[in-house]
């Protein structure tokens, strides 16, 4: 499959949130991204990448289900990451938006809209919506990227490209 990056002409307050080779076992699905806008700024997702490693050819070969939930009530516990600056000169901006990395304590989605479904196989997962369909989260909404239980135990390696895109006025 092609790939085609769309991230292009954005302005200043775009990052990248990446995580490497975490564990994902046969236990239970992971959550493998949380983000949390702040108060003062809504998000824009550009592009979610996803794919996994392993040396096991029974793992290579296995395919799993990716959900994107969007509004979940719950935080994710799992570890920060510190999302980049895309520019990355000296005076960007950071980020004042929260992402947390892998987790097998999957937050409740109950609240959630299911925003994407997709699958993460050999090749990987990209989502890559065009800039008219980008999803949109409002201030402190929450999205989630989950994926299901692999059939064998994977490392799997993830970017979020997201923009900062200020409130509304009131």
């Amino acid at each position: 499959m092609a790939y085609e990056s769309r991230v292009v002409g954005a302005p200043g307050r775009l990052y990248a949130a990446s995580f490497e080779a975490s564990a994902v076992s046969t236990v239970g699905p992971f959550d493998l991204f949380g983000l949390t806008p702040s108060s003062s700024s809504r998000v824009v997702i550009h592009e979610i990448d996803l794919s996994y490693l392993s040396t096991n050819t029974q793992a290579s070969e296995q395919i799993m289900g990716i959900s994107v939930y969007r509004g979940s009530t719950a935080a994710s516990t799992s570890a920060a990451i510190t999302p980049v600056n895309y520019k990355g000169h000296a005076t960007a901006p950071a980020a004042v938006s929260s992402v947390t990395g892998p987790s097998s304590e999957i937050v409740s989605t109950s609240s959630a809209v299911l925003l994407h479904t997709g699958t993460l196989d050999a090749d990987g997962f990209q989502y890559n919506p065009w800039p008219e369909n980008r999803p949109m989260l409002d201030v402190s909404q929450r999205l989630h990227v989950r994926v299901t239980v692999p059939s064998s135990a994977i490392s799997v390696v993830g970017t979020m490209i997201f923009e900062e895109i200020g409130k509304l006025p009131s």
